[in-house]
């Protein structure tokens, strides 16, 4: 099934890009998503709770199809991804905090994109924007064309293996429309396409002292995995060192014992038993340190007369330096350590 479904995309995939070759010069007025990491795709692959951004455009390159009001409205099943943040285009969308943005449109005249409201609900699952189009600076109505970005959408997804269709809203009272005087504009309206793959859950450490020195030449790392028969990959130093293979429960120990006297760091991923791997977990550091710390010289005046005199101690360690909260300084006053 996962083959057939790849080979399908592949099919679709293929399809898409001959098609966009023709939309390059296409004049018609439409409205459309795209994946901001291919401008030419209005698909997307998704990984489990992954987060991916959608840019929100309109095409109106034709001047009988000018327009003076923008409504724009947009469905998505809560089921699959959840909506993040939505980031206005603020170099062309003027509102309070953001009032001198403009931009000169395809008629030569200089415009603002006035915002009106814009909203989203991951109860519902809506994305609502609407705008008014007004001249720069005298903020007067006015027709216009364009092609631009409106906003960026980021979103994390939820479902682990499927598609989902964003699809723009033509029904009344929420009808997407490119408005001149009360007439809608738009001939076509491109919905995006997302598709859904399973990633596993990356393992999560249990009570392990983060960014400490010890002297232990061993340390043990409690680690929970999401199933049980997945393995671990161990990373230190940035590099892979290890697979756990144990299957018994989905906690489990790893033992790492330290060779070298530095700081360590350490990361797990999860293999599962299609070979997909997770995101790393948190990377842990450890620093190893066996060496004592060497007094190299000190204040050692026999007598003297100051009542708080300056001692001077200087010292040296390769490795982890030392505590200076815990140092402790002895002085001979002939009646034994004080």
């Amino acid at each position: 099934m996962r083959v057939l479904y790849k080979f399908i995309f592949l099919i679709i995939f293929v399809l898409f890009i001959s098609n966009k070759g023709i939309l390059a010069s296409d004049t018609t007025t439409r409205v459309y998503l795209i994946n901001p990491l291919n401008n030419i795709s209005d698909t997307h692959i998704a990984k489990t709770n992954d987060t991916f951004a959608i840019d929100v455009y309109i095409h109106c390159s034709e001047i009988s199809d000018s327009f003076n009001v923008i409504g724009l409205y947009l469905n998505f099943d809560t089921a699959f991804f959840a909506v993040d943040t939505i980031a206005l285009n603020k170099s062309v969308i003027s509102y309070f905090s953001n009032s001198n943005a403009n931009f000169t449109d395809s008629n030569g005249q200089v415009i603002t994109i006035s915002l009106n409201s814009y909203s989203f609900s991951n109860t519902t699952g809506v994305i609502n924007f609407s705008f008014f189009i007004k001249k720069y600076p005298s903020l007067e109505a006015t027709l216009t064309n364009f092609v631009v970005k409106i906003a960026t959408i980021t979103c994390t997804a939820l479902a682990t293996f499927d598609s989902t269709t964003i699809l723009w809203n033509t029904v009344e009272p929420r009808k997407t429309t490119l408005s001149q005087i009360g007439f809608n504009k738009i001939s076509r309206y491109d919905t995006f396409l997302i598709y859904f793959e399973y990633k596993p859950s990356p393992p999560i450490v249990i009570n392990f002292l983060d960014n400490i020195c010890t002297n232990h030449q061993a340390a043990t790392f409690t680690i929970t995995k999401q199933y049980q028969s997945d393995s671990v990959l161990v990373y230190v130093n940035n590099t892979f060192y290890d697979t756990i293979l144990d299957f018994s429960d989905t906690t489990i120990n790893y033992v790492y014992t330290f060779t070298n006297q530095e700081t360590h760091t350490f990361y797990f991923i999860t293999r599962d038993t299609a070979g997909l791997l997770s995101d790393s977990s948190i990377i842990y550091r450890r620093n190893f340190d066996t060496t004592l710390p060497v007094i190299n010289s000190y204040w050692n005046t026999i007598s003297t007369i100051e009542t708080t005199p300056e001692i001077i101690v200087t010292y040296s360690d390769a490795n982890s330096g030392i505590n200076t909260n815990a140092i402790a300084v002895y002085v001979d006053t002939g009646s034994g350590l004080k």
